[in-house]
């Protein structure tokens, strides 16, 4: 089935929440993986959810037997020399540690990642979904989630590049004796990361607080705002404008009047040489303004007056010299 010798293939199981980023690590893990020419599969798809992953999966022992397919699909491959992927919720801890003394030649990846940075990667809302009450049975918010006691690798994806967890994935490989250090450029064996302490108890579920069952912080932050807002009481309503009502069409509004100047108010300097001179070329204009106005009878009346008053005075004849002496004699 797969051109390495039985007993040398392995399988990389990854754990977390639904949307904590396990299938991207998957497909890193699996890409890398087919760089270095290994014969592995990677058990995630429309395959998968078709032929194996198939089933409502809604409660516990739904669940377990998905898992268990999944288990005994991934013993197969690791008996037969091959690397096998297994990006699951996996949500029983009972169950994955059922699987791992199956397979044997197995490692844990436990993806870790807060409830604010699921929800904010909901794209298809089973999340908001699940809190409203549409979907029953949800993993975290009605059902808990059991996360591994000492997995080989534990990483928060709301802090860790895809990069960097699966580089501590093929260090974890290395440490095994699955891979060699020169396969992912190293020189020797990397040192183990310090673990946790380990405690005689196994973690406790993770079954989110319905205090967290709501919204994002930067939701619940507007929320709070808004309460305390209300809480001092409603802002002071802003004072009614007057309605303008709009001009007719057509009508034009009469200019403004100017007001009355007060009765023995001496003008200033400069509003009356201003007003010399507007009055100035409106007594040259009045003549003018009289004829266009007046009737054709007036008219007549002014022109006369004007021809008058261009043609010059005549000067009375001075009595000749000879009809004053003749007036003399007579005398």
């Amino acid at each position: 089935m797969f051109a390495q010798n039985p007993g040398t293939g392995f399988t990389i199981w990854i754990t977390g929440m639904q949307g904590s980023g396990k299938s991207t690590l998957g497909r890193e893990v699996f890409n890398r993986l087919k760089k270095l020419e290994k014969p592995v599969e990677l058990l995630e798809g429309p395959d998968w959810d078709v032929f194996i992953g198939r089933g409502p999966g809604n409660t516990k022992d739904e669940r377990n037997a998905i898992m268990r397919r999944a288990g005994f699909v991934a013993r197969a491959l690791t008996r037969a020399g091959g690397f096998v992927v297994v990006p699951q919720v996996s949500p029983i801890r009972e169950t994955r540690e059922a699987i791992r003394r199956e397979v044997g030649r197995m490692i844990e990846i436990f993806v870790d990642c807060p409830f604010d940075a699921l929800l904010s990667r909901d794209t298809t809302g089973q999340y908001k979904k699940a809190i409203s009450g549409e979907i029953p049975n949800f993993i975290g918010v009605t059902d808990p989630y059991e996360p591994p006691a000492s997995p080989e690798v534990k990483y928060d994806s709301s802090k860790t590049s895809v990069d960097d967890a699966a580089t501590k994935v093929m260090e974890a490989l290395v440490r095994e004796g699955v891979l060699q250090p020169s396969d992912i450029g190293l020189s020797r064996v990397p040192c183990e990361p310090p673990k946790e302490k380990k405690s005689k108890k196994p973690p406790e579920p993770i079954l989110f607080s319905p205090e967290l069952l709501t919204l994002p912080k930067s939701y619940a932050k507007n929320e709070a705002a808004k309460a305390a807002a209300s809480a001092k009481g409603a802002p002071a309503a802003k004072p009614a404008q007057p309605q303008v009502l709009p001009a007719k069409v057509g009508k034009a509004a009469p200019p403004a009047k100017p007001a009355p100047e007060k009765k023995g108010a001496k003008p200033a300097p400069e509003k009356a040489a201003r007003r010399r001179e507007e009055e100035k070329p409106a007594k040259k204009a009045l003549p003018e303004r009289a004829r266009k106005a007046a009737p054709a009878k007036e008219r007549q009346k002014v022109a006369a007056k004007t021809v008058r008053a261009a043609k010059p005075a005549k000067k009375p004849a001075a009595k000749k010299p000879e009809k004053a002496a003749k007036k003399k004699s007579k005398r």
